[in-house]
């Protein structure tokens, strides 16, 4: 018996997670680089000499770059860890787009459209219950 065949849907939920990754880890290195290219906002603990959140928050970003990568690759393989947490990361993405009702922001509706297609296709379709089975 072989290998069991990656829905489609799976696979781009997989490219979803590399893309993800990816930004993060531009991120990280613009934040070791010149953080006010990213967040202008973080520029007041430099002010402070707190400059060594930028660090810190360019750590973060790679160690959940390392976690969508590793997400991303057990979700083409069919693992079920990788399955529970996207959906639980999906779920949170669209919780967090819900802010979108209290001003427009593309970036929430982003999230509120992403968060949800995902954790719903992950959660509810058939062809992922059986790859996952």
């Amino acid at each position: 018996m072989g290998e069991k065949r990656v829905p489609i849907g799976i696979k781009v939920v997989s490219i979803i997670n590399y893309l993800v990754m990816l930004l993060l880890i531009v991120g990280a290195i613009l934040m070791f680089i010149n953080p006010g290219l990213i967040f202008s906002e973080l520029l007041i603990f430099a002010e402070f000499g707190f400059s060594q959140v930028f660090v810190y928050y360019g750590v973060y970003m790679l160690l959940f770059a390392v976690l969508f990568f590793f997400i991303g690759r057990g979700l083409w393989k069919g693992q079920k860890w990788a399955r529970v947490v996207a959906i639980i990361f999906a779920i949170l993405f669209f919780l967090d787009g819900l802010s979108v009702f209290r001003g427009f922001s593309l970036n929430e509706l982003l999230r509120l459209f992403f968060g949800g297609a995902i954790s719903g296709y992950l959660l509810f379709a058939k062809e992922v219950k059986q790859f996952f089975a």
